[in-house]
């Protein structure tokens, strides 16, 4: 390539870019002296490709092949000059001993022979390229990895849990190219050339908002707090109906994470929008609320329990797609339980007869009238107390704190219920420790105690008896459905059900009723816990993991091809 050829290409680029900047003072410079300097700059500081090994002076074949094949840039000399001189003898001897090397020096060799074509830092520059570059000679660019991923249908997913975005892209895993649709994402993707528009939009939120009540404005940190929030989600509206008109989306999954942004996806015209899929990120509770989440085209279910909720929303069950436990394979054996277990309280030093309770603790979302937490954890160790002090039972207890935020240092849940007001129960012979996750320390032990947490899905599966404590009488559908209490001698109006392994309670019960619940369960025939709690997971799930992904591969194969949305 000459120097001409490469001015021009640089005198283009430069133009090109300078078109696009607004300051008249950087379109006086001197084109010709940028492109001059930066010529010199490539020509001082591009090195040579590994000089040592392609640039010695060529080895007679003797010495190459005595050990000198070791270093590829020898080997690669070794191999041309066979073939140039058509050496057969020699080019078999190296294609028997280094079949690899043989190979791929074919296609170096064309290579390199090009990238001698181009001037100093421009060819070794290109060099380096080799193992990205090559693969196009022997498929066409539209079957490369990155072009083949562009040529799949897109699956867009709104924000979602780990398991279930785990699930969805397992499940599509080289069928399909998955786009997060986070809210952060869109605004940014189609609002970066618009920046004047977002500030006219502020403006005219906060002349809305002013129109609000001023004891409404009150409860909230600030008036701009909530003129952001109403903006930011102006913007994710807007930016998420203008992704639709510019890719063609097979099929979007939405969760219930980050409210805004499914229920603005339900909101749109079907034909403003691809095909949706509902995929909850538990259990459908059932309440009425669960309506707004049942105008998707599809349903991800995990079972009857699923199946029933939605049909009671008026769900048709032919858009429901089954995908069973999408974290397990089967319910595991008695057999896998007691060994658990047994390595469970050994590595946490603890005798095969002390009793423990799992403690699931939740925290304040403050969307519902529900008793404070400082009342919660006021019942929960009164409760202990009398465990204590009427049933000789002296348990230790593993709280296992609830995650959200999400951030390192900082838990809600911690927050809501400090730990040292649990401390108090050490006074009574109880030892209270922290549980860091809950996969590895279900198995140690002897129930699980939450507030209608989808946990108590991971305690079944661990095979342990649990009690639910929910915030109200439960009148809706339990985390585990009505079959995990079948067997409850109490009336459907009663405030709490049970059954020899599984209770349902009330926050509203008094501490005696709750510490007799926890004695029960605490002396449970563990045989008998293991039989009744494969009898709900095999409610709750119609089939395991591997064959829920076949599923949903084959609903989504059988989806028509997704279409950009037109106006």
């Amino acid at each position: 390539m000459s120097t001409n050829v490469v001015f021009s290409s640089i005198k283009k680029l430069l133009r090109r870019s300078l078109l696009s900047l607004t300051n008249p003072a950087l379109a006086r410079i001197d084109q010709s002296a940028l492109a001059a300097a930066l010529i010199d700059e490539l020509n001082s500081r591009v090195p040579i490709f590994a000089p040592e090994l392609f640039r010695e002076p060529e080895k007679t074949s003797s010495v190459a092949t005595a050990g000198g094949e070791s270093s590829y840039g020898l080997f690669l000399q070794v191999y041309r000059r066979a073939r140039r001189e058509a050496n057969e003898i020699e080019l078999q001897s190296l294609r028997r001993r280094y079949p690899i090397a043989s190979a791929f020096s074919e296609d170096l060799i064309r290579f390199y022979g090009q990238c001698d074509r181009l001037d100093g830092p421009f060819g070794e520059a290109m060099r380096r390229l080799a193992y990205k570059l090559i693969p196009f000679f022997h498929a066409p660019p539209q079957r490369q990895a990155g072009a083949i991923k562009q040529l799949l249908p897109k699956v867009g997913i709104l924000p979602a849990p780990g398991v279930n975005r785990s699930f969805i892209g397992d499940a599509i895993n080289g069928a399909a190219e998955l786009i997060e649709l986070l809210p952060e994402n869109i605004v940014r993707d189609t609002w970066s050339d618009r920046p004047h528009h977002f500030a006219i939009l502020q403006d005219q939120v906060r002349s809305q908002v002013k129109l609000l009540e001023q004891d409404f404005l009150r409860v909230f940190p600030e008036e701009d707090y909530l003129v952001e929030q109403i903006a930011f989600q102006l913007k994710m509206e807007l930016g998420l109906a203008k992704i639709f008109t510019e890719q063609a989306f097979k099929l979007v999954v939405a969760c219930d994470s980050g409210m805004g942004l499914p229920l603005v996806l339900f909101d749109l015209p079907r034909s403003k929008k691809p095909k949706v899929a509902y995929f909850e990120h538990g259990s459908v509770y059932g309440d009425p609320y669960h309506s707004l989440f049942s105008r998707a085209d599809h349903f991800l279910i995990a079972g009857q329990r699923d199946r029933k909720v939605w049909s009671e929303l008026g769900v048709s069950e032919d858009t429901m797609v089954t995908v069973g436990s999408i974290t397990s394979e089967i319910f595991p054996s008695w057999e896998y339980i007691c060994a658990r277990r047994a390595e469970a309280r050994l590595n946490n030093m603890l005798a095969e007869e002390t009793p423990v309770i799992m403690y699931g603790l939740d925290w304040q979302a403050n969307l519902i009238d529900r008793p404070a937490a400082l009342d919660v954890q006021n019942l929960i160790v009164e409760s202990i107390k009398i465990l204590v002090a009427r049933h000789g039972l002296r348990p230790i207890l593993y709280l296992r704190y609830h995650p959200s935020p999400g951030e390192p240092f900082f838990s809600r849940s911690r927050f809501d219920y400090p730990l040292e007001r649990f401390f108090e129960l050490e006074k009574y012979g109880c030892v209270v420790r922290l549980a860091p996750e809950l996969h590895s320390y279900l198995p140690v032990a002897d129930c699980y105690l939450s507030h209608e947490s989808t946990t108590l899905v991971d305690a079944v599966y661990s095979a342990l008896p649990t009690l639910s404590l929910d915030y109200n009488a439960m009148a809706g559908r339990p985390i585990l459905d009505f079959e995990a209490y079948k067997d409850s001698s109490s009336s459907s109006s009663s405030s709490s059900s049970s059954s020899s392994s599984h209770k349902l309670g009330s926050l509203r019960q008094s501490p005696d009723e709750i510490a007799v619940s926890l004695q029960s369960l605490l002396t449970a025939p563990r045989r008998q816990v293991y039989d009744s709690s494969a009898q709900i997971w095999r409610n709750l799930f119609d089939c395991g993991r591997t064959e829920g992904l076949a599923r949903f591969a084959k609903f989504f194969n059988d989806l028509p091809d997704g279409q950009v949305i037109r106006g």
